[in-house]
């Protein structure tokens, strides 16, 4: 059987390849989220929303609903598919605004943070979605990962769009 050949999370999602996520339309101070493997929409791709946000000085960003959410196909790095939520929603569920808490940590910490967890998507993307097990220990830190950056408020949004693969990291 001949292995699905992927582009590496790294190259499709960080940018690094022809630049398909910025050719989606996404508002000037929308926050993105992180995009997720997924085989739910009958491709292996990476699928990611935008939500508006607004943010103040000294105040807790409000971050509302996904507003528009997309797939970049994993085996080219071109934009699959992006719609709107109120034409085509990725979730049955109706998600409001939420305030969101004050990262912890520094910049720098941050940063260091988002970069592990971009390695271990590299690690792990394949994997998935070539229908692979992957090892446990990997897929558990990634999972740990995830649960330390996404904030919890957010976390249902991340389940709903890519459910699979959220189940998938959680065995």
């Amino acid at each position: 059987m001949e292995q699905l050949a992927l582009i590496s999370y790294l190259s499709v999602v960080a940018g690094n390849r022809r630049g398909a996520t910025r050719e989606v339309d996404v508002p000037i101070g929308h926050a993105v989220s992180l995009a997720l493997p997924t085989l739910r929409y009958g491709i292996p791709a990476y699928a990611a929303f935008a939500s508006p946000a607004v943010r103040e000085p000294e105040q807790p960003v409000v971050q509302g609903p996904p507003d528009r959410w997309w797939l970049l196909d994993a085996r080219s790095g071109a934009v699959a598919m992006f719609a709107l939520c109120s034409l085509h929603p990725f979730a049955k569920e109706q998600f409001t605004k939420v305030t969101l808490p004050q990262p912890v940590g520094t910049v720098a910490e941050l940063r260091q943070q988002l970069n592990e967890i971009q390695s271990l998507m590299d690690k792990l993307a394949p994997n998935f979605l070539r229908g692979e097990q992957g090892e446990a220990e990997v897929r558990h830190q990634l999972h740990r990962a995830l649960r330390a950056r996404i904030p919890q408020v957010l976390w249902p949004q991340y389940e709903a769009l890519a459910p699979d693969f959220m189940a998938w990291l959680a065995t």
